[in-house]
């Protein structure tokens, strides 16, 4: 049998990968690292030639990274709004968490976005967070304990509403699976899977070598449902809240969810993509863009009268 790699060629072989994905990136990138309370954060910032208008903050979802939002940040910057993706501390890419005080409450993820952002962009007043799954989690700790920097939350079929059921581990599994074919192979599974990322090239050769190279490290905790006092501190900070969900999430049912946003956080808006999954904005990026876009510039005006 050979030899297992060594930890530095496979950390190698993924900083590789990840700069690869990366490339997918429009011009100009500039790629950051954030000091935080939680560790060094890894940013990528893509600036309009003529900046304006509250910064979009993106923050992915568990195992991924910030290449995965390549085919949302021309349009979403098309506006002339700042783009910002945080790699979290704890999750594949390039931050490097505190190894004495890793991310494990919501109000730690709050702290260490309020942190990241202020590093990153600090001449901005307010940001649009938008959060994909844990990213979603995130998200909802943020405008729950750190809500002054956010002049909005869009949250992608969040975590946090309900318990995780098993058919989305299942999925994950899947999913799992699906990643270590071939392209050819995987391609066509992503409609089944209503997975988009599963016939990705670069990001998700980045996702599988990310997945290796971390893991014999201590990882994010499993995000728990928001209590109903949680949802309503979230609801009464203010922030504007969009949800989106996907009409066949294996994370979220909205015939279930939809009814406790409107009873706990009734000034959201929610809105359901039929042929979605759980991934809901890759169906459709350029949709997706625009409904985040249009929910952006209903919030500054919301916050303005």
């Amino acid at each position: 049998m050979g030899a297992m790699p060594s930890r530095n060629v496979v950390d190698r072989a993924y900083r590789r990968a990840y700069q690869r994905a990366m490339a997918l990136w429009p011009a100009p990138r500039q790629e950051v690292e954030l000091a935080t309370p939680f560790g060094a954060t890894r940013g990528h910032l893509h600036l309009p030639a003529e900046p304006s208008g509250a910064p979009f903050v993106l923050l992915n979802g568990k195992n991924g990274h910030a290449s995965q939002w390549h085919p949302l940040v021309p349009a979403l910057a098309a506006s002339g709004r700042p783009v910002l993706a945080l790699d979290t501390p704890g999750d594949p890419g390039l931050s490097r968490p505190e190894p004495d005080r890793p991310l494990r409450a919501p109000e730690d993820f709050a702290a260490w976005l309020d942190a990241a952002v202020a590093a990153a962009l600090p001449d901005a007043a307010r940001v649009h967070l938008v959060g994909r799954s844990y990213g979603g989690w995130i998200s909802l700790a943020a405008a729950m304990h750190a809500p002054k920097r956010l002049a909005s939350v869009a949250l992608l079929d969040p975590a946090g509403l309900a318990a995780v059921p098993p058919r989305f581990f299942a999925w994950m599994l899947a999913c799992g699976a699906a990643a270590v074919l071939p392209r050819a192979v995987r391609a066509p599974l992503a409609r089944p899977l209503r997975n988009p990322t599963t016939a990705q090239g670069r990001p998700l050769a980045a996702c599988r070598a990310g997945v290796l190279a971390h893991a014999a490290r201590p990882g994010l905790p499993v995000p728990r449902p928001y209590r109903d006092e949680e949802l309503r501190e979230a609801a009464a900070s203010g922030v504007p809240a969009l949800f989106v969900l996907g009409g066949h999430s294996p994370l979220n049912d909205p015939r279930r969810v939809l009814p406790r946003i409107g009873m706990l956080m009734p000034d959201a808006a929610a809105t359901v993509v039929p042929r979605a999954g759980h991934v809901v904005d890759l169906v459709d990026p350029a949709r997706a863009a625009a409904l985040l876009g249009a929910f952006a510039q209903h919030a500054e005006r919301q916050r303005a009268c």
